[in-house]
């Protein structure tokens, strides 16, 4: 009885105690965090992204390829950022597929590459992206990105955004 009331007490104590993020537990208050989905076949930037991204306090789902239906499903990122010259696949057709089969999930996706801006902005009306990033970029504009689609009250969140119409929502270049 009495270890059953501490691990009580240890479990109710954990959920009222505030944590700095980079010492939580697993698991405690990470649903409300927004998840990030990286996909870039190029293992550093993968790995810059991904770190930086969880110093700023989001969840990251890191990927060397894109996700199938099912793990996009399963993962439900809250912004997608995509590479535009994978390995396996091309980004551009893959952002293209995701627009044109998920017209009910608001699933904003930002194209990223080292092409020149007006090749990459060129790109990302082609599949309609909703936003474009410039390799090389910084932490700041990388969370700048996220904000812009997570924020609340948008009308992402709302879903009024209306996908096969829309452009290109936010272009960042250093």
């Amino acid at each position: 009885m009495e270890a059953t009331h501490n691990a009580l007490f240890i479990s109710t104590f954990l959920k009222h105690m505030s944590w700095p993020d980079s010492c939580k537990p697993a698991g405690m208050d990470n649903q409300a965090k927004p998840m990030i989905m990286v996909v870039d076949d190029d293992a550093d930037m993968l790995m810059v992204m991904t770190a930086t991204l969880e110093r700023q306090g989001y969840r990251v789902d890191a990927r060397a390829t894109p996700p199938n239906w099912i793990e996009l499903q399963a993962v439900h990122p809250d912004v997608l950022f995509l590479d535009v010259e994978l390995a396996s696949s091309n980004g551009v057709l893959v952002c293209k597929s995701i627009n044109e089969n998920l017209l009910n999930w608001n699933l904003p996706v930002v194209l990223t590459s080292g092409h020149g801006e007006y090749q990459l902005e060129k790109e990302a009306f082609y599949c309609h992206a909703d936003g474009f990033i410039s390799k090389p970029f910084n932490g700041r504009d990388l969370k700048q990105v996220v904000e812009h689609f997570t924020q609340v009250g948008s009308p992402l969140e709302k879903g009024t955004v209306d996908r096969p119409g829309r452009g290109v929502g936010l272009a960042l270049q250093e």
